[in-house]
Order: C-alpha cells, then structure tokens, then sequence
C-alpha cells in the first residue's frame, strides 16, 4: 500500500509537464474571434502551409520542431493535417520541451477546420483540382490510429476478379461502406474521423470525392493505386495472377 501511495504521488508531478492537451476546432473558433492571445502553428509542410491554412497560423513543419525554440507565450496550440496523427503527436512533445507555456493540439487539425467550413487562406478563383491522396504505407498507419475511420468500397462488385482483396479481412474493425451519403442520417455519422475512397483504378474515387466536396464533405482521402496497391502491400509493379 505504501508503495502504490508513493507511485500516486510520483504521477502527481510527472504528468502535468509531459500531459498533452487537446483543444476542438469550435474552441480555437471562438478564440480567434475574441483575439485571445496565442501562438497558432501548422506544422505540415510548407507546399500544403503555402497552399491554404488557418489564418494567423506560422508555419513550423513537423521535422523541424525540434529545433525551433518558441518566444515566451502562454498558450500555443499546433495541428496537423487531421490524418496522421503520429506526426503531431511526436512535433507536440517537442515542442513542450521548448516552450514555456501550455502546448495544445488541435483535435482534427486541418481537415477537422474545413470540415465545418472555417475561415482559411486560400486563393481566390480558378485553381487546378488538388484531391487528397494517400499511399499503402500512409493507409497502415491511418488504420491504427483512427478508430472512426470508414472505408469506402467503391470496386464495382460485378466485375470483381477471384482473386481480389477482402478489405474486412486485411484490416479487421474498419468499418466499410458503398458510399458516404448513407451514413449521414445515422446516429453514428458524427463518430467518423473521416472517410478513405478505395476503387479499382477506374476513377470512381475521385468522381466520388467530387460529389462529397459539393455535398460539403471534405473529409476524405483517396488511397492511390485502389485495391490494387493493398493487393500488392504497397510494393510497385503488378504481382502474377
């Protein structure tokens, strides 16, 4: 007993400086529009900084977090791009280190602030269509860390060869639907973190994500290479059927 009182007490004052808070996009909203004091930092690279992102945010890639030293403030919160959360996670902790107050994350990071369709700097007019990709490897670790992910299955079942990939048996858990518009009266719709297009390298993915970003869904990322690049665990070339 004596010991376990000891372990308590010991958490007591290890935690607080290596705890990691976390802040909604609806919080960070309201902030912004009271002019609380803080320092906002995307940590994504500079292409996707460059491209659009908060405003008011300086940009501080995740790889070199390390080495940036933050002037003194008392609040600064950092987000990511709301997909990877490895990244954050690890530029979080370094930042702590070198700051001398409260280090937050944005829960959802950038995706999440689209989603409900915050301000952001972007370029007005015609721009060139930029949709979301991801690769096997990046897939690998999405799954692991995002609980609320969906799969969107969008292989057309009547053409599927024999041998082809089980999406429920390579990622066991992952919840799998046709499409994302018959989720969205269901109780559970509010839960999804965010939605991946799978198809059969017949564009069905990107013609889906087009309708999901005039039906104000933005939270998505298409898998490059469709089952395909699942098929072949991200390795190039075709495998022998």
């Amino acid at each position: 007993m004596k010991s376990l009182i000891i372990l308590i007490i010991s958490l007591v004052f290890i935690l607080p400086s290596t705890y990691c808070y976390g802040m909604s996009v609806a919080q960070l909203k309201n902030m912004i529009d009271n002019q609380k004091p803080m320092l906002l930092i995307d940590i994504r690279n500079n292409a996707e900084y460059q491209k659009s992102h908060i405003p008011g945010a300086i940009n501080i890639p995740a790889m070199i977090c390390s080495t940036k030293k933050l002037p003194p403030t008392d609040l600064v919160i950092i987000y990511g791009d709301g997909i990877d959360k490895t990244m954050p996670a690890n530029a979080l902790i370094q930042l702590n280190k070198n700051s001398l107050g409260q280090v937050e994350l944005l829960i959802g990071g950038f995706l999440q602030w689209e989603r409900f369709n915050y301000p952001i700097t972007k370029q007005k007019g015609m721009e060139r269509e930029v949709l979301p990709y991801i690769i096997y490897h990046q897939l690998e670790n999405i799954v692991k860390n995002n609980p609320n992910l969906v799969f969107i299955d969008l292989r057309n079942k009547e053409k599927l060869r024999a041998r082809t990939i089980n999406l429920s048996k390579e990622f066991p858990g992952v919840r799998i639907l046709d499409s994302p518009f018959q989720n969205n009266n269901s109780r559970n719709s509010k839960k999804i973190d965010f939605y991946v297009l799978i198809d059969n390298l017949d564009n069905a993915s990107e013609n889906m994500a087009r309708k999901m970003k005039a039906a104000g869904l933005k939270n998505f990322v298409i898998l490059a290479g469709g089952a395909e690049s699942i098929l072949r665990k991200g390795q190039a070339g075709l495998k022998q059927r």
